[in-house]
């Protein structure tokens, strides 16, 4: 009688959460049921792979959901067999491939405002995004020397952004593990046991606990003015980015990759352009450095100065884009889900606009527009 009265108001609590409406739910259970939603759906999209860990499935589409509904997200495989990219609606020939992490798949917005198609239509050169939620800069070298050759771009645009350091050393870990699912093995290396496990995908009043239990261990910055609405993280992984990024395990991998696809572009002679992508804490500098313990010695341009200098030692183009896209934020503009890290529409929109810009300057490609013909990125340079 005691187990049934202790079990009972579990139950008719997972009932009514079960017959709630999403849209109805408190806005902190509805982020959570969100989280745990794409995470199915991911595990839809993705499959192990020896080489490069884990990658997309060809000919798949689902429903994306993300914190202010769902989106589309289809996979192609462009005619390289058993691997799947984000169709974002270009087609090959390619001349230019993008590769990257979430920021590069355009997670959490429609194919139509991802930055990379923005940027073809503007040039009217067919790009492609590789880029894979995820993703480390080890298995995107690994991605660039696979099926560069075979794709035959003219340039190779490689997204970074500071939880990469993080991914490199989990990557590295994953490689020498004899895992052939990168996937997997992070999930038995971080997750709960797999009763655990079973009640996360089952039960929304695990999640909702679970979800409580980890908060406690992060700092939290909520920040409305206007119409500017953000939940800001700072996270320890990213408190490490802007302290100390210089001694961080991932940093000498970062550079042994970024030097491994600037190879690898030489090899099948295309041009290869660092896009350095910022956080959204790092972009809403002017807010957050405020909020940060006056003993942690931040500074938000500290990694991008890192990497910069990098590539300019080893003559390689870069495109930091944390400038104007802070300027964009200053003024008031949203350019960031709410909740999520992500580019909203707006942030691709501002994004794509940098980076057509770092080309132009670099010549890498011309301003042409939609029905422009496609540019000769050597012979312009």
């Amino acid at each position: 009688m005691i187990l049934f009265a202790m079990v009972l108001p579990l139950v008719a609590f997972e009932v009514i959460l079960a017959a709630f409406p999403r849209e109805r739910l408190p806005g902190a259970l509805r982020t959570i049921n969100t989280f745990y939603a794409r995470r199915a759906e991911w595990n839809t999209l993705i499959a192990g792979d020896a080489y490069l860990g884990f990658k997309l499935r060809p000919d798949v589409e689902v429903r994306w959901p993300f914190e202010a509904g769902t989106v589309a997200v289809r996979t192609t495989s462009h005619g390289l067999g058993p691997i799947g990219f984000r169709d974002i609606g270009t087609r090959p020939p390619f001349e230019v491939i993008a590769i990257g992490d979430s920021f590069t798949f355009c997670d959490e917005v429609p194919a139509e405002s991802c930055w990379v198609r923005l940027l073809a239509n503007a040039s009217g050169v067919s790009i492609a995004t590789l880029g894979v939620s995820g993703y480390s800069n080890l298995a995107e070298a690994r991605m660039l020397k696979r099926y560069g050759a075979a794709l035959a771009p003219r340039l190779v645009l490689v997204g970074v952004f500071p939880n990469d350091l993080a991914d490199n050393v989990n990557f590295d870990k994953w490689s020498r593990s004899g895992s052939d699912d990168l996937s997997a093995w992070l999930q038995d290396a971080r997750g709960p046991h797999r009763a655990g496990r079973w009640l996360e995908e089952h039960s929304a009043l695990y999640r909702l606990l679970a979800a409580a239990l980890r908060s406690r261990e992060r700092s939290v910055r909520w920040h409305r003015e206007g119409p500017l609405d953000l939940v800001l993280r700072l996270d320890d992984w990213w408190v490490e980015t802007v302290s100390a990024p210089d001694r961080h395990p991932g940093w000498p991998l970062m550079q042994a990759a970024l030097l491994d696809m600037h190879r690898a572009a030489a090899d099948i002679q295309a041009e290869l352009m660092v896009l350095i992508f910022p956080t959204k804490e790092d972009t809403y500098w002017h807010i957050v450095r405020g909020s940060l313990p006056a003993a942690v010695a931040a500074d938000g341009d500290r990694l991008s100065r890192l990497i910069i200098r990098f590539l300019d030692e080893h003559a390689i183009f870069g495109c930091h884009l944390a400038d104007e896209l802070r300027a964009h934020a200053q003024q008031g503009r949203q350019l960031y889900h709410r909740v999520s890290g992500h580019f909203n529409e707006e942030g691709n929109r501002v994004a794509a606009s940098v980076i057509a810009g770092c080309l132009a300057a670099r010549r890498l490609m011309h301003r042409q527009g939609p029905s422009g013909p496609p540019s000769d990125a050597r012979r312009a340079g």
